[in-house]
């Protein structure tokens, strides 16, 4: 194994806790949406027409890409290199990133673990929590053109703060299994 693996402890760290702040926020917008009193404080930052959840979405996006940056740039110290797009590029092409950001992630898992588990060194399946996550969100994409034409309001939060939930959950076991295989054991959160 080459000797460029960088650990993904830290970036999985910030990406995890700004995917968890913006679960917060988004449940808050959930919650004042259905009405809840004292909930508007996650809407808008007083003084201004900035929502501080679209800066918080910003940094985790920031966050997020970086770690699924250096998670695939691990795999030539893995033994697997990746090929073929970036693992960036993908989520800023309309359409194209309805789909193809998922195939970087469900590569990076596959080419991340054991030998025995990467038949001729092609992207397997993806677990149960990465296909949820990627569906929702998927969703929480699309949904707010959907609903806000109806004029209903909340969900698209609700399903938000799901689509953060479960990225936690790929962040930290993609993290973990790109460990595993460095031969570093499990990564302590």
């Amino acid at each position: 194994m080459a000797d460029d693996y960088v650990p993904l402890d830290t970036r999985a760290k910030l990406t995890v806790t700004a995917l968890a702040a913006t679960a917060v926020f988004d449940a808050a917008g959930f919650l004042d949406a259905v009405g809840v009193p004292g909930m508007r404080w996650a809407q808008v930052i007083p003084g201004t027409y900035t929502s501080p959840t679209v800066l918080l979405g910003m940094l985790t996006m920031i966050a997020f890409l970086a770690w699924l940056s250096q998670a695939r740039s691990n795999l030539v110290a893995l033994g697997s290199p990746a090929e073929g797009y970036s693992a960036i590029a993908p989520w800023f092409i309309p359409i194209v990133n309805l789909w193809l950001p998922y195939t970087v992630v469900r590569e990076v898992w596959a080419r991340s673990g054991p030998e025995a588990e990467r038949p001729g060194g092609h992207a397997g399946g993806a677990p149960w929590f990465m296909k949820a996550w990627w569906t929702a969100w998927v969703a929480s994409q699309l949904t707010p053109f959907i609903l806000t034409f109806v004029g209903i309001v909340g969900i698209v939060d609700l399903v938000r703060v799901v689509a953060a939930v479960l990225a936690i959950k790929t962040v930290l076991a993609l993290t973990a299994r790109q460990s595993t295989a460095r031969g570093a054991g499990p990564v302590a959160f």
